[in-house]
């Protein structure tokens, strides 16, 4: 082989090099945190007095979203701060007692 030949070789191995780029040690180590899974809903009824079963079914309804989310898809999802399209729908009962119903997407991030 010539030496322009060897020459040529190198400089297209070296070209092609960065252009596919050698991945960095950071996007090694970070997986794709935003993974989000389909709607999941969750619901909850309480009664109290005074807006007191409200805020009580509305915990329930997270506690339960939460649990929910990490039974199916595991812990990394089990949190609804993470979760997109949150919708709450809470509304008032008879005889005071409150249901409120949670509805998002639970994320890995």
């Amino acid at each position: 082989m010539t030496p322009f030949k060897v020459f040529g070789v190198a400089m297209a191995a070296l070209a092609i090099v960065f252009v596919a780029g050698p991945q960095t040690a950071e996007a090694k180590r970070k997986p794709n945190y935003n993974i989000c899974k389909p709607l999941l809903e969750a619901t909850a009824t309480s009664t109290g007095m005074l807006g007191a079963g409200t805020k009580e079914a509305r915990r329930i309804a997270r506690y339960n979203f939460e649990a929910a989310a990490t039974d199916r898809y595991g812990y990394q999802y089990g949190n609804l701060d993470k979760a997109r399209n949150v919708r709450w729908d809470c509304k008032k009962g008879a005889i005071l007692q409150a249901k409120c119903v949670v509805t998002a997407r639970p994320c890995h991030q």
